[in-house]
């Protein structure tokens, strides 16, 4: 199993038949202890959509506790899913982007 380690805590693992979108967690336990859990996102059957996927989970995270109108939403949904996108057609192509 292949493991591609994303941004914000989020990767994807790989096998031969799907591409399985995790992100790590600390969670906390009665106790106060803390350890780090992963907690899977989703199945995908390809790269692209994995990636995509976690663009859009990330955004909606980030966005969670603000009032935003839909056609802001939309877009910086739709900036981070392009992000996400370009640097792994950049990767593809063997480029590098340092932004």
């Amino acid at each position: 199993m292949t493991r591609i380690e994303l941004d914000e805590g989020y990767y994807i693992n790989t096998d031969a038949m799907n591409y399985t979108l995790k992100r790590k967690q600390i969670r906390r336990a009665d106790d106060g202890s803390e350890r780090e859990v992963e907690k899977v996102i989703g199945h995908y059957g390809t790269l692209i959509k994995a990636i995509r996927a976690a663009a859009e989970v990330s955004a909606t995270e980030k966005t969670k506790s603000i009032c935003l109108k839909v056609n802001e939403y939309l877009e910086g949904l739709n900036a981070a899913v392009k992000k996400a996108c370009e640097a792994l057609t950049e990767k593809k192509e063997g480029r590098t982007s340092e932004k």
